[in-house]
């Protein structure tokens, strides 16, 4: 499933983990075709907690405060769910 923002130049994947137990929320660059952000939020273990990973080996991108906002948001959903 993939949620685009409305500027369209960013979307968040999401997909399950069957061997990790768990949702992948991917934050995408569109145009670049690259991951940016990336939330693991478990879902059988409540004592696993929710964790955002940043690749360290791509260059630098700036972000925008609302797009990270909108990805938190979607992520926070999740772990509510």
């Amino acid at each position: 499933m993939a949620l685009r923002h409305p500027d369209g130049e960013y979307a968040i994947t999401v997909m399950y983990s069957v061997p990790d137990d768990a949702w992948y929320l991917e934050l995408d660059l569109v145009g670049g075709q690259r991951n940016l952000v990336t939330a693991i939020v478990p879902d059988e273990d409540p004592a696993r907690e929710p964790t955002v990973c940043f690749s360290p080996l791509e260059p630098h991108v700036d972000v925008p405060y609302a797009v990270m906002r909108w990805f938190m948001d979607q992520v926070d959903k999740e772990i509510n769910t």
